[in-house]
């Protein structure tokens, strides 16, 4: 915004003390925006490293044959 003489109305002052408000508010959403990225690759990464449950070999017991067998 221009004054009559082509000069800026506002000075660097005020229009940072505008803006504080709503940088805040940015800083915010980017805050949680980045720590959603971290947790994302945080749970890719426990998911890889983990093992299949398909994989590992359980033991079945089953109560009637295991008592009648002794």
């Amino acid at each position: 915004a221009f004054d009559q003489y082509g000069n800026l109305a506002y000075t660097f002052v005020e229009t940072v003390v505008f803006l504080h408000i709503p940088y805040i508010v940015r800083f915010i959403g980017g805050a949680f925006f980045l720590s959603g990225t971290i947790l994302m690759v945080y749970n890719l990464y426990k998911t890889i490293v983990s093992e299949r449950v398909t994989e590992v070999e359980r033991e079945v017991i089953i109560p009637g044959k295991l008592a009648s067998s002794h």
